[in-house]
């Protein structure tokens, strides 16, 4: 069991080496690997698994040793000594009840290591979801930057003509009126890429830089066949979802529990030696003696029957609740799928028609501006619109991907890997 511990220790040591080289935009593989492997969370649960070795090592082990020093039948006068005796005595547990102490001890060493994986699960599913809202907002501020182009661009154009006499201040001042508030939006988009930012770092351990970028997210957004196959998501499913790993944990300790319990209707022994001197007679004795204890005495069968029932109804419990469990993740399963579907649809709507068709009436209504047949409040109503569907496509992409990554959570597997 030493070994053991000091072969964890040296695998922890190692991981945390290889953790240490980050390149200087790590991409969302390098971001995961990070969180899972030094996120502060992960600390206490390191630190309880060896405390649980340790407390391997304490168990396989018989009780400890007596020695009793006794002087008696001390007689009134004093006349001698009486009988003094000094002995030893040693409990044995017996029936195998030490070995088994041990593997159900060891079992509940490995709980720690359940719980981390979840852990790193939820880890894994923060990191993405972060990502992936900072994609959102990098692709905002890149049509904000142009749009604010396309304004200023503009209202070059109609000071311009102004300033020939084609054109009117009151256009001017609107095209200014919308540039000020792209550029008070800039302001809440770079706020909000802070606030992500901060939340990549606290997950990771580390310090990203400001002009830190998301790569290849796109990947994600052609991927409608990886989550059609439900079939094989009920298997990944079960492979994979810590919380399933967890109550089949949980039954396996619990027939260990009820071996422990089992194991009590076996006696124990202890065995006593010594030596003994006796005064009046002046001769000197030894000691040989063995206890056995009575387990099938019927106060104390009831209550072992007591403990093996009790085990035997938890056994049914972890059963309902791994059926329970696994019926709502089916179902869950199922309303991610529908999402991501619907998903689909809408952003296809959006990319292939809704847009297009606002791109076509903005170009229509800046020709009419021009020849005089529109005013410059028309031109901004298409612009709007246009701009609204833009950032439309941005979120509804973004909650696919969101989408996508709550079903991988469910699974508990990486369904799509972006480099």
């Amino acid at each position: 069991m030493k070994k053991l511990l000091i072969i964890y220790l040296f695998l922890l040591n190692f991981a945390f080496a290889q953790d240490n080289l980050v390149s200087s935009n790590p991409n969302l593989n390098e971001l995961v690997r990070l969180a899972i492997s030094q996120n502060s969370k992960l600390k206490p649960l390191e630190y309880e698994k060896l405390i649980q070795l340790t407390k391997v090592m304490q168990s396989n082990k018989q009780p400890a040793p007596s020695i009793e020093f006794m002087e008696d039948f001390i007689p009134f006068d004093f006349k001698n000594a009486g009988e003094l005796s000094l002995s030893y005595s040693q409990p044995l547990r017996l029936f195998g009840k030490n070995a088994a102490n041990e593997e159900y001890k060891y079992h509940v060493a490995m709980i720690p290591g359940i719980q981390k994986e979840e852990l790193q699960k939820d880890l894994t599913k923060e990191i993405k979801q972060n990502y992936f809202m900072l994609y959102q907002n990098e692709r905002k501020v890149n049509i904000n930057n142009l749009e604010q182009e396309i304004i200023k661009s503009i209202t070059k154009s109609i000071e311009i003509n102004y300033s020939v006499g084609k054109g009117n201040q009151t256009d001017i001042l609107k095209s200014n009126s919308e540039l000020q508030k792209l550029i008070y939006e800039e302001i809440d988009l770079k706020s909000e890429r802070r606030i992500v930012i901060n939340n990549l770092n606290t997950l990771t351990g580390i310090t990203l830089s400001n002009d830190f970028k998301t790569v290849n997210v796109d990947s994600y957004l052609i991927s409608e066949h990886v989550y059609k196959d439900t079939v094989r998501l009920a298997k990944l499913l079960l492979l994979n979802n810590p919380e399933f790993k967890m109550l089949e944990h949980d039954k396996l300790l619990n027939s260990l529990e009820k071996n422990l319990a089992e194991l009590e209707r076996k006696p124990d022994i202890t065995l006593k030696t010594g030596y003994k001197y006796m005064s009046d007679i002046q001769e000197h004795f030894f000691l040989i003696s063995a206890m056995v204890d009575l387990p099938f005495m019927p106060w104390n069968s009831k209550r072992i029957d007591a403990m093996v029932q009790e085990k035997d109804l938890t056994d049914k419990q972890i059963d309902s609740k791994y059926n329970s469990l696994l019926n709502y993740l089916k179902s869950g399963i199922r309303n991610q799928v529908s999402m991501l579907d619907g998903q689909n649809e809408k952003i296809k709507f959006i990319r292939e028609v809704t847009i297009p068709q606002l791109e076509q009436t903005l170009k229509s209504g800046l020709i009419a501006y021009q020849t005089g047949t529109f005013d410059y409040m028309s031109v901004i109503d298409s612009y709007r619109m246009l701009r609204e569907n833009d950032f439309k496509l941005i979120e509804e992409e973004t909650k696919y991907l969101l989408y996508m990554n709550e079903l991988e959570r469910i699974v508990s597997h990486e369904l799509i890997k972006i480099n």
